[in-house]
């Protein structure tokens, strides 16, 4: 989203997925030095090495223009806010998305049964009526 493009390449899913296994990014060359140095460091193969997890991103000099304590009470104003008629407003959207038609997604209980629930400590909504909904789609 920083610059636009994905900084690996392929023509199919599964060329881009080997591409950022294995490849080193590309990014353009009218990026800031902040910019390209905030990438590098979030693209680390090892996620034990990965800023985040090795530093504070807050700290990063990306971020220097941001003050945290506002933002965290969401007293900052966005730096861009989309023009919007309705709640219903499209306009911002790519027309290529708006065509598509709608599918649901369906999850497999047997694989959500077999997950590990403290994977998912600290989340607090579960929707009651989501095994009633998937049921009425069959």
């Amino acid at each position: 989203m920083l610059i636009g493009q994905s900084p690996f390449r392929g023509d199919d899913e599964d060329e881009l997925f080997e591409s950022i296994r294995t490849d080193t990014p590309r990014y353009p060359s009218w990026i800031t030095k902040e910019s390209k140095d905030l990438m590098e460091k979030l693209f680390v193969r090892d996620p034990g090495q990965r800023l985040g997890v090795v530093g504070n991103i807050r700290t990063h000099p990306f971020f220097k223009s941001i003050n945290w304590p506002t933002l965290e009470r969401r007293e900052m104003d966005p730096p861009f806010k989309p023009k919007v008629k309705s709640n219903n407003d499209c306009s911002n959207f790519d027309r290529e998305f708006l065509s598509e038609k709608p599918r649901l997604s369906h999850s497999d209980k047997h694989f959500i049964d077999s997950m590990d629930p403290k994977a998912f400590a600290g989340f607090s909504f579960i929707n009651p009526k989501m095994e009633q909904i998937l049921e009425n789609r069959k």
